[in-house]
């Protein structure tokens, strides 16, 4: 081989290792949510039909109401005057 093939040679060598490492998976393309770690919550949740309900509590000044979700849009069933949450939900269609 004289010295302008071994150069070509070298050359497509280095091209072709320079593609095949690039071209490699480096880990995860879809990773995990983490968890936010500031607090924790039971989450209680139904659904029917196309509407969620979810249930637990509101938290105002003067304590906890309790409330429900449905489809985002929330239902306090206490006034206040004392803590309250819901620990269930179940939703009957009629």
């Amino acid at each position: 081989m004289n010295t302008k093939n071994l150069l070509k040679y070298n050359v497509a060598l280095l091209i072709f290792f320079t593609a095949f490492a690039s071209c490699k998976k480096k880990g995860n393309d879809n990773p995990l949510p983490q968890p936010v770690e500031t607090s924790t919550a039971d989450v209680y949740a139904a659904g029917l039909d196309q509407d969620l309900y979810v249930a637990g509590y509101s938290q105002t000044s003067n304590g906890s109401l309790a409330t429900y979700w449905k489809n985002g849009n929330a239902v306090s069933l206490t006034d206040g005057t004392s803590d309250a949450l819901i620990r269930k939900i179940v939703v009957v269609k009629k």
